[in-house]
């Protein structure tokens, strides 16, 4: 039996015509979200109509919550590191005037900001830690992967609310405030078998 990889692989080598033949419901449950990004991909391509949704039944599953608290706690790691890294250079540097204090500290703090906000709208969707835990933020309806403005939106009303936002990701569809308010969602979409 193929590993998800070699599945996913064999997709990329397809033309969109034979690509267009797969039946989604013959597929196996552990390549079901590999399947979506694939056909996300070719739809960003203009291979495919990209108006159409895609079936949002249960085929793919969302992301444990779980699996988004690791997530969030690896990109946090990823925040911190940015952090630490400007500080660690500034004080190799050795650049201690007044004024070059405060471009550190501002540097320090903007980045690992501007991470947070940005970071679901990076590749297929995925963060570093979503990357790693295997999940993806997509459109709600569409399920292509999360935009840049999308994530902005999304993490920006984590940043003004807080823990409230929080709050709402315990419903059916497991959406923060902020994945309301940019309509989107989170999926698992592989195995620890597959690699990116």
């Amino acid at each position: 039996m193929a590993t998800p990889n070699e599945i996913r692989e064999r997709w990329t080598q397809m033309t969109p015509e034979e690509f267009a033949l797969i039946k989604r419901e013959d597929l196996r449950k552990d390549v079901l979200g590999l399947y979506e990004v694939e056909l996300n991909r070719r739809r960003s391509l203009g291979h495919y109509d990209t108006q159409v949704p895609v079936d949002s039944s249960d085929s793919i599953p969302m992301a444990s919550l779980g699996d988004r608290l690791a997530g969030k706690l690896l990109d946090s790691l990823v925040q911190v590191g940015v952090l630490l890294l400007v500080v660690f250079i500034g004080s190799i540097l050795n650049i201690r005037t007044e004024k070059s204090g405060y471009f550190e500290v501002t540097i320090a703090f903007v980045l690992p900001l501007v991470y947070g906000l940005i970071a679901d709208g990076l590749g297929e969707g995925q963060s570093f830690g979503k990357r790693i835990m295997k999940t993806a933020v997509v459109d709600a309806s569409t399920h292509m992967p999360c935009t840049i403005w999308k994530s902005i939106i999304r993490n920006g009303t984590q940043f003004l609310l807080g823990a409230i936002d929080l709050v709402f990701i315990f419903g059916e569809r497991r959406q923060r405030l902020g994945d309301r308010v940019a309509k989107t969602i989170v999926l698992k979409i592989g195995t620890s078998q597959v690699s990116w």
